[in-house]
């Protein structure tokens, strides 16, 4: 994997730094493009210590306290650790029954990293959809896990621990639709102090904290 990302950087650091992001989605999360082409695009996730992943439990969803909410992707994904462990936790939705801990408010979600702006909007008749927890799954260091598209799910990282995965992105999703699911108020504008362009040094700097160079 070092071989692999090394090349990459030796050869298509432009490419890379105009599409990395510090801080992407949640503090302490940083997104480093490093191959980015329709069906194959490879993205590297780093968890620094002072990461809020560690929010995302299925009773701070409930609450409104998750940092990141439950959301499906626009294609197919690979989620690769290769530092650290993940907690993977899937949710599918279900009628109201004893099997449904969870009742979550449905957004409509403006990613800033597709569109300058970003924001999230929950629509007036503020809907919210039931669901249960499917399945949670921890990816230790070396493992994988293939997600379809339209799977439901957010990630945990236990708190003041770094971890760094790769994201395989595969093939598109016509039926997706950019909904992301919290109880959290997300009706403020996304701080400014999120997703911020990285500068050669930061990068590095991330990347032999997690051993990768």
């Amino acid at each position: 994997m070092k071989a692999l990302i090394q090349h990459l950087l030796a050869n298509n650091i432009n490419e890379i730094m105009a599409k990395s992001l510090l801080d992407c989605h949640v503090k302490g999360v940083h997104s480093i493009m490093l191959l980015e082409s329709p069906g194959k695009t490879i993205r590297l996730y780093i968890a620094t210590e002072e990461h809020e992943l560690w929010r995302n439990t299925i009773l701070n969803a409930l609450l409104g306290y998750s940092s990141v909410g439950y959301h499906a992707h626009h294609c197919a994904l690979t989620l690769h650790c290769i530092y650290g462990d993940i907690l993977n936790s899937i949710i599918t939705e279900k009628g109201v029954d004893k099997e449904t801990p969870l009742t979550l408010n449905r957004w409509n979600y403006k990613s800033p990293v597709t569109n300058a702006k970003g924001y999230f909007e929950l629509p007036a008749d503020m809907p919210c959809d039931h669901f249960k927890v499917s399945n949670q799954q921890w990816i230790n260091e070396k493992g994988y896990l293939y997600l379809k598209a339209s799977d439901i799910h957010t990630v945990y990282v236990r708190k003041k621990e770094k971890a760094a995965w790769l994201v395989y992105e595969g093939r598109e999703d016509p039926l997706y639709k950019p909904y992301c699911w919290s109880n959290s108020d997300l009706s403020a504008p996304i701080s400014k102090k999120l997703y911020r362009k990285p500068s050669i040094p930061e990068v590095m700097k991330l990347l032999r904290s997690v051993s990768l160079i």
